[in-house]
This record gives C-alpha cells, structure tokens and sequence, in this order.
C-alpha cells in the first residue's frame, strides 16, 4: 500500500494554515525506510519501489526539501545495506532518471 501511495498521490502540500504540517510523503517514506529491512519485502516489492519513485518524481511539482529527500534517500540506503537493493539496480536506475 505504502509504495502504490508513492505512485498514485498527486497532493504533495507540505502544510496548511489550519493543520500545520501535513506532508505524508516523509512518513510514507520512514515506513518504506523500515519495511525494506524485513525479509519478507520480496524483488518484485523493490522493483515496485523504483517504479513507483518513478511515478513520484514525474509527478511532483515543487522541489524535495531536504527532509524529503532525505527521507527518500534513505529506503535506498537500507534497501543497499540490507542487500536488498545491489549497485547494479541503483546504477541502471540512476541512468534511468538522468536520462
């Protein structure tokens, strides 16, 4: 649920007058941060994961804050040290997105 919520949400307010802060992208992204590390978050999930962050960074309209991106960085990050994710994936992606 959490990485077709990356692909689909189209609302990426940060905060509003009446709520304050509201951004789910960075709680969305320290669940997936969490996720990742478990055993059972399968290839096909990280598969799903890229596209998704695909689909995400087609569709935002304003830039990441650092937090965000920081956020964002990070299911990578353990997603690498739980060798769930090789330099490979991370190499062809990055590629991907420069492109």
């Amino acid at each position: 649920m959490l990485i077709k919520y990356l692909k689909t949400e189209h609302d990426f307010t940060a905060s509003t007058p009446e709520y304050g802060w509201i951004d789910a992208l960075p709680h969305c992204c320290d669940a997936l941060s969490e996720a990742i590390k478990q055993k059972n978050f399968s290839s096909q999930l990280v598969e799903d994961l890229f596209q998704a962050t695909d689909e995400l960074l087609k569709n935002i309209d304003r830039n990441l804050d650092y937090d965000e991106f920081s956020c964002l960085a990070t299911i990578f990050i353990n997603g690498f040290k739980n060798k769930k994710i090789t330099k490979q994936q991370l190499s062809l992606w990055n590629t991907k997105l420069t492109n």
